[in-house]
């Protein structure tokens, strides 16, 4: 029983956590969600897709470091996985590099990213994608 008072307390103070992986029903929606990768808040600007079936999609955040030393953020970390075994990973827009993916930021510094995902990406409800940074789940997504 205290077990499980002690369990439901842990949950709803997860819940209730700020910034922590969290579920968004609709990709539309995601603008302005934030999640934290240790010491950088990484809010999502947009998050647009093509509005056909299978859609490819494009992703910008910005990235703040929080903390009292300098971390290091790579975009090319980012992915979607559809729920049923396939993972688009992020990639750079047309003429950019993988280079500028990834940059090193000071204490209380922020930068912009936009990468491209590299496949069409079906969200729907029986099977609900994920956004993910170095494999860790960020953001539930569906239709």
């Amino acid at each position: 029983m205290l077990k499980g008072i002690i369990a439901a307390v842990l949950v709803s103070a997860a819940l209730g956590a700020p910034l922590a992986a969290q579920d968004v029903v609709n990709y539309k929606d995601v603008k302005g969600t934030q999640f934290r990768e240790y010491q950088l808040v990484v809010t999502i600007d947009a998050f647009d897709c093509e509005a056909v079936v299978g859609k490819k999609c494009r992703l910008s955040v910005t990235v703040e470091n929080k903390g009292d030393k300098p971390e290091l953020f790579n975009a090319t970390q980012l992915s979607i996985d559809n729920g049923r075994g396939s993972t688009y990973r992020a990639i750079p827009l047309e003429g950019q590099s993988a280079a500028a993916l990834k940059k090193e930021l000071a204490p209380g510094a922020s930068a912009a990213f936009s990468v491209a995902f590299d496949g069409r990406i079906h969200f729907e409800r029986k099977d609900p994608a994920h956004l993910r940074y170095s494999n860790t789940s960020k953001l539930r997504i569906v239709k």
